[in-house]
């Protein structure tokens, strides 16, 4: 997410070495020119090193003043053969189009640890998965699980709720690899933000993202986009009305997307 501000660095003459937190996106972190050496995330950092800074920081250093100054996500490129293969195990005898749903993120709280509750819900997001369920009941395409670690049955129950296509792949997220594949096969994408829509963002292409009414800062306090991901959707929750709203007007904007790719929605096209 903060890789976006080291091409700036780089401008500047900077020589980058980058130490991650985990070595899971390590061939994502190959393919940007503007990093000269990636560490594992068990290395030290360079004992030669002029400066380090978290990467987290790098917007207040380079001097971002406004939301303007944001730059983009920084594009990657899916592996071409994964993509294909993708397509070609899980999609082929499947109706498009091809939807990716989450209806959970972040960390479970431990109540132990009598966490801030104001910081605790910015980064644990999570909407009743069977709400989600009951507003994409009769998509006309196929619903491509990618939720991370569902409870048993979870996926099951959501199948049986929505009464459609769905398609498991929610082991996808211990090889990030396929995942990225996965996520570029895919036509659009919903749910609460989590690792899988950066990922999206780097690939170029949109989606639609259901924000809690405590939401962090990357999706803003109101409104319906962010600088921080051109082109995604945002779709809040009320903070009367619960999710009711956004999940109705979601699933009107993806049956207005699935009429222009041709799809029959509600018998009606």
């Amino acid at each position: 997410f903060f890789l976006r501000f080291a091409p700036q660095l780089k401008a500047r003459g900077a020589r980058i070495v980058y130490r991650p937190g985990s070595h899971k996106l390590k061939f994502l972190f190959e393919q940007m020119p503007f990093l000269d050496d990636v560490l594992r995330a068990d290395q030290c950092v360079e004992e030669g090193a002029a400066y380090w800074a978290f990467i987290g920081d790098l917007p207040l250093l380079l001097g971002m003043k406004s939301m303007q100054d944001v730059p983009p996500p920084v594009p990657i490129h899916p592996p071409a053969a994964r993509v294909a293969a993708f397509h070609l195990k899980w999609l082929q005898d499947l109706p498009p189009p091809y939807i990716g749903v989450t209806w959970r993120a972040g960390t479970v709280r431990d109540p132990a640890l009598r966490q801030n509750d104001e910081i605790y819900s910015k980064l644990f997001k999570e909407l009743p998965m069977e709400e989600l369920a009951e507003s994409l009941r009769g998509f006309p395409g196929t619903l491509v699980i990618l939720q991370r670690k569902p409870a048993d049955g979870e996926v099951q129950r959501f199948a049986e709720l929505c009464g459609g296509a769905v398609l498991d792949c929610s082991d996808l997220n211990e090889d990030l690899e396929e995942m990225v594949a996965a996520l570029y096969t895919l036509d659009d994408m919903v749910g609460v933000s989590n690792t899988n829509y950066h990922l999206r963002a780097g690939l170029g292409l949109k989606g639609r993202v259901l924000a809690p009414k405590m939401a962090d800062y990357r999706w803003m306090s109101r409104g319906d986009a962010s600088p921080w991901f051109p082109g995604y959707r945002v779709y809040r929750e009320d903070f009367t009305l619960g999710w009711k709203p956004a999940l109705a007007e979601m699933r009107h904007d993806l049956d207005e997307m699935a009429r222009r790719a041709g799809c029959v929605v509600d018998g009606k096209d």
